[in-house]
């Protein structure tokens, strides 16, 4: 079954790409667990609290994917939280290098560009940040040995150029 994963540096329209591909291919697409466990918090988050939403997300996302049939869409995955982590708390638990290590021979990645503008969001931490985390992304993708295509554009540009580059 292939994994498609949508990822990215915040804002840079990962959620929308998802909705617009699960619509293109009438499917359904596994959100990304942060936003309702951030908002839940209510205070600012902390290194066990990142931990634990990635448990939360891998947990939730293991159900998604063996619930499809086709392949399976996730806006986001552990890379995301990864990153985060390291970028915040200069730490990542081993079990999560071990997992991505594991999954991303059978996922292939859309690492949204973060050419779009930015929305201001109070969830949101890096506005200026957004090219560099771009960049640790495509680096952290490469160390996978990571499936990857870059997806730049309008909205309309990013959906025509997944589908061409999805082959689905």
């Amino acid at each position: 079954m292939k994994t498609i994963v949508i990822t990215g540096a915040e804002c840079s329209g990962k959620t929308t790409l998802a909705i617009d591909l699960a619509n293109h291919f009438k499917t359904d697409y596994c959100i990304e667990e942060a936003r309702p466990f951030l908002q839940k918090l209510n205070r600012k988050h902390t290194y066990s609290d990142v931990e634990e939403l990635a448990k939360k997300q891998e947990e939730i996302q293991f159900k998604f994917i063996n619930s499809q049939t086709n392949f399976a869409l996730l806006d986001t995955d552990l890379l995301t939280i990864k990153i985060w982590l390291e970028d915040k708390f200069n730490q990542c638990p081993n079990w999560i290098d071990d997992k991505l290590q594991k999954l991303v021979t059978s996922r292939i990645y859309l690492l949204c560009s973060p050419s779009i503008p930015y929305e201001p969001d109070p969830l949101r931490e890096d506005e200026n940040r957004r090219a560099e985390i771009f960049e640790i992304y495509k680096t952290e993708l490469e160390k996978l040995g990571a499936k990857y295509f870059i997806i730049e554009g309008d909205k309309s540009e990013r959906l025509i150029s997944c589908i061409s580059s999805l082959n689905i």
